[in-house]
This record gives structure tokens, sequence and C-alpha cells, in this order.
């Protein structure tokens, strides 16, 4: 809708007579009662209904329609209130809790297919996105105070086939002994692959060189007597502050050539999970104070590390770090404990 006419305040000079008074009256006239003008009441009406509700006069994104749908009027506050139609959902939006972090998720929905899906094709680097969800997984698993290093001898297997059939070999003899943890592969400066363990409990060095030794098979002594290495982590975030800094060495991370089926580069075993400690879920405007209080805390948290905070457009999810502790308080002292809001 058209508000405001082409010709708004302009006079044609020809038809006003040099911009007189009288001209400008006529014009006037014109105008009143004219099919722009009552579409402009009509705006002006809306507005002011609106107004008295909070609302504020500018156009909708329509992120879920065509890009020709008709603009709207939207709230001022659009976190409980975007999304695509689901404000009835009672599971419109999920709110979990870790240990350490909350992950905010969304329900989305859309008017055309969205485009993606299939079979996965070979991994062939360490993303950033599987950097990122390794830096989750090490902030909100539960303690690993023990990191066993397994390191291959002078010559090396150039096939992560055969070095993930090792390390499954390997994972299976801890696994026996009631170890689990997190596994991250990483390759050294002469191109050779070596793997980080993170246990959840101590491992004899002597019993688990003489195991990694067996399943090379590589007859190499000096292998038997260095091929393995135990470290305990004697600080509660000592093993997130190992993973970051093996993380953020990108350089290790890159495929040497000549190395083919790299596979995975991390993964959890021994039926370690990350798994979230409370589940808030319900319609959009049932949780959205409970968004908004993830939001802000965020917020002064990224304030105190000297970071801007992310601005939240209210229809897709986002990860808190350091929030989870502070809203596993809040929701005791409420009493709430897996709860479902109904709007």
């Amino acid at each position: 809708m058209n508000i405001v006419p082409d010709n708004f305040g302009v006079l044609d000079s020809k038809k006003s007579g040099g911009g007189s008074a009288a001209a400008a009256k006529r014009d006037s006239e014109e105008w009143n009662g004219s099919e722009g003008h009552r579409e402009v009441l009509a705006a002006i009406e809306a507005w002011g209904r609106r107004q008295s509700q909070g609302v504020s006069v500018r156009p909708a994104r329509t992120e879920t329609g065509p890009k020709d749908s008709a603009p709207g009027l939207v709230n001022r506050r659009i976190s409980d209130r975007r999304g695509g139609g689901d404000g009835a959902d009672p599971r419109a939006v999920r709110v979990d809790v870790y240990a350490r972090d909350v992950v905010v998720k969304r329900k989305q929905t859309f008017s055309h297919p969205r485009p993606g899906g299939g079979l996965r094709g070979k991994i062939q680097r360490f993303s950033e996105a599987s950097r990122r969800r390794l830096m989750f997984i090490a902030r909100n698993v539960c303690p690993l105070p023990v990191m066993l290093t397994l390191t291959y001898p002078a010559a090396f297997p150039t096939d992560g086939e055969t070095v993930k059939r090792h390390w499954a070999c390997m994972r299976k003899w801890l696994g026996r002994r009631g170890l689990g943890g997190l596994q991250i592969l990483e390759f050294q400066g002469r191109g050779a692959p070596h793997i980080h363990a993170y246990l959840t409990g101590p491992v004899d060095k002597g019993a688990a060189a003489a195991a990694w030794y067996e399943i090379v098979g590589s007859g190499d002594e000096k292998h038997l007597r260095a091929g393995v290495r135990v470290e305990g982590i004697r600080k509660a975030h000592g093993m997130l502050m190992y993973v970051l800094k093996y993380a953020t060495k990108m350089q290790q991370k890159d495929v040497p050539d000549g190395y083919e089926n790299v596979g995975r580069f991390w993964s959890l075993f021994g039926g370690v999970k990350v798994e979230s400690l409370q589940v808030l879920e319900g319609a959009r405007a049932a949780v959205a104070p409970v968004v908004r209080l993830v939001r802000n805390a965020s917020a002064a948290r990224r304030r105190s590390v000297g970071l801007r905070p992310r601005h939240d457009w209210g229809h897709v999810g986002f990860q808190a770090w350091d929030v989870g502790p502070a809203l596993l308080a809040w929701a005791a002292r409420l009493g709430i404990n897996n709860q479902t809001f109904v709007a």
C-alpha cells in the first residue's frame, strides 16, 4: 500500500497559477476524498491503534514468505513472535542447559522447501564447524583428569582407515578397564598421526604402552618405550585448556600430502556423553522471558571479556557461553525441572 501519493507536497506550476493560495486550495480539495487520501487516513488510524499496544510502525521482515509479501506492522519486542507461524506450538522454543553453556533452539517453518540434504562426502580437513563442536563438547563434558598420548614409530601408516582400526583396538582395551573419554587426532611435523585421549580415570603407562605396541605391531623397542605418554590434569578446567590449546593448533590439523581417508578428527568413546541438565521448552511467548534472561546474561559475559554482544533477531537459535550455572541456580530457586511452558 502506497500511503504517500507521487505528487505529495509538489504543486504543478501551470495548474497552481505560480503557487497562489487559490491554486493550493484547489489542489487540496482534489486530494481530499481521493482514494490515496482514504488510504492515508486508514494507515493513520491503524497506526494509532497499534501505537497504544506498543507496536512500532515499520515494515515487517518476511523471512518466511516470498519477497513480494505485503508489508505490515511488527512488535517492538520480536523475540517471542518471530519465526514463522508457530507461536502456539508447545515445542516452538527449546532451551537446553548444560554444565557451562546454554543452547537456545527455535523451530523453523518455511513456506518453501530448504535446499540441502543427501549423503555426506568424505572428510577432507578439520573444519571450523568441527572445531566449534569440539570446543562445546570440551566445555560441557564430565571431568577428564588424565591425558593419554599415542604416537607411531619411524614407520607410520598413511591410511586413515588403518589408524582408525588401531584406535578401535586401543579404545576397546581402555573400555575393558572401565575407561572412556574424548580422543583427538593430530599430525606431527614429520607427517605421522598421533592421538590424544582424555580419560575418565587413571591408566597404567606400562600396560598401555605394551598394548599400543602390540596393536601397532611395529617391532621397534624404541616405540615400546616412548610410544605412549600419560599425564595427569590437576586443575578442574585443565582439560578444557588442553583441548583449547590443541584445537587452535590448526597447522597440526592439516592433512599431510599422501595421507588418505583421514576420517573424523575427534570423537567421544566409552559411554561418555554430553547431556543437558535442564530442558525448558514451550511456545515462543511463554519461553520468551527465559530466552531474554539467557541473552542478557550472555551479553554481560561477553562484555566482561571485551567482546561485543551478539544480536539475537529472534528467528534462529544461539549458544550462550558460561550461562549454564546461573540458569541452573535460577531454575532451582523457582523449583523448575525439565518444564514445558504453556502459553
